[in-house]
């Protein structure tokens, strides 16, 4: 999953906090909807006002909370309940912390909001959960997939390639891909690249290394048109989160 596809996630998850806190407030307050407009007054405004600072670092919290449970990786995207275990978990852990964080610094926030923390996870939860499984099936369209081709015929090649077949939610499109090229076929090669509208080229080490003239020779060319190129140890890390054995 690359790094812009991460941060609408994140900053997904920075509109529905805000979003979840508003509601909390409207519900909590039975406010009409005339308050919340421009020129608006009464306890919603008020009561929004004094929750927006509080609810600034609770925000971090519950963002890396998120991040150490794995919740911007990949990984979590592979199935419902991988992502539904792991947000409640994560959801849960956030809410504990945030009483505690409330409960020490009351005096510096001005607030114990119980019954709105309760209320606000509650909503959060859901619609972050919502929020991605609707992100899930965006990444499995074309129009936000990177174009993948793979060169090499090695074990760690086709486990990757299967990988990414099964899980299309991962972000990447899967062409056609080579066992091995032959020596001074970079025009050729480049061509094929192009008019299959490749974003990414993922090769296996063995081939790197024994045909580097050959990559050398195409590596600015590839850049020029935009396409990413990577060995295949590097781009298994990437999908797996590990190392790969040797």
């Amino acid at each position: 999953m690359s790094l812009v596809k991460k941060t609408l996630i994140l900053f997904g998850d920075f509109i529905l906090f805000y979003a979840s806190l508003t509601l909390t407030l409207f519900l909590r307050y039975n406010t009409p909807l005339t308050a919340i407009l421009p020129g608006g007054e009464g306890d919603f405004i008020q009561s929004l006002y004094v929750h927006l600072i509080p609810f600034l670092p609770l925000l971090f919290v519950w963002v890396i909370i998120f991040y150490l449970f794995d919740l911007y990786s990949p990984k979590t995207f592979r199935n419902r309940q991988v992502q539904f275990k792991a947000l409640v978990v994560a959801s849960s852990i956030s809410f504990l912390t945030s009483i505690i964080v409330f409960y020490l610094f009351q005096y510096f926030f001005l607030l114990t909001p119980k019954t709105n923390l309760v209320l606000f996870a509650f909503i959060f939860s859901v619609s972050d959960y919502l929020f991605r499984l609707g992100i899930g099936k965006i990444l499995k369209t074309k129009e936000w997939q990177t174009k993948t081709f793979f060169i090499g015929n090695s074990e760690r090649i086709f486990k990757i390639y299967n990988y990414l077949k099964e899980n299309p939610q991962m972000g990447f499109s899967l062409s056609d891909s080579k066992k091995d090229i032959p020596n001074q076929n970079d025009e050729e090669l480049l061509k094929e690249l192009k008019n299959k509208g490749i974003d990414l080229v993922v090769i296996d080490e063995e081939i790197l290394e024994s045909k580097k003239d050959v990559f050398l020779g195409i590596l600015y060319e590839l850049s020029d048109q935009s396409i990413s190129i990577t060995n295949s140890s590097d781009f298994y890390e990437i999908i797996f989160q590990k190392v790969p054995l040797r």
